[in-house]
């Protein structure tokens, strides 16, 4: 920190703020399709919770808005790479972090509960199901979609 004049200075060559690293990550898993587990272990980390939480400014709101859309595309395109590599674990990890920032996403929900189908986990998707409808009925104010009802329809009957 350098004094001039009145006020001080800070030089911050050198230094990558924490969103900068974010946008990185997120950027390069857009641009690539796939983010590696090193990656995805970094960019949950930098996620701690919506950027400047409590700030009620506009041009904080937009940006709050911008990292979460980013983080949730980023999520998507790691659940796509874990399911093509096999990393199952961190495929149903990327999908249940989705759900988390958007209850109300069926077509996430239902590819998180196509993965509990097919890992013999049915009660796991039974729990995504409910809380999906749940989430459906109270927030949108609407039914699930017929796809979504189906899935459920495919896998509680069979067993």
């Amino acid at each position: 920190m350098d004094k001039i004049g009145r006020g001080y200075v800070v030089n911050v060559t050198g230094i990558i703020s924490d969103v900068a690293e974010f946008l990185a990550i997120a950027e390069k898993a857009a641009s690539d399709e796939t983010l590696e587990e090193k990656q995805y272990e970094k960019i949950n980390a930098l996620h701690k919770g919506e950027y400047l939480q409590g700030c009620d400014f506009d041009w904080a709101r937009w940006k709050r808005e911008e990292l979460k859309s980013k983080y949730i595309r980023t999520l998507r395109i790691a659940y796509r790479y874990f399911m093509r590599t096999g990393n199952i674990p961190l495929a149903v990890d990327s999908l249940q972090r989705v759900l988390a920032l958007t209850p109300d996403s069926e077509k996430d929900g239902r590819d998180l509960i196509r993965l509990y189908i097919n890992t013999d986990k049915r009660n796991e998707a039974l729990k995504v199901y409910r809380q999906l409808d749940h989430e459906v009925r109270e927030n949108l104010g609407v039914e699930l979609e017929e796809e979504t009802v189906r899935l459920y329809k495919s896998f509680t009957l069979s067993g």
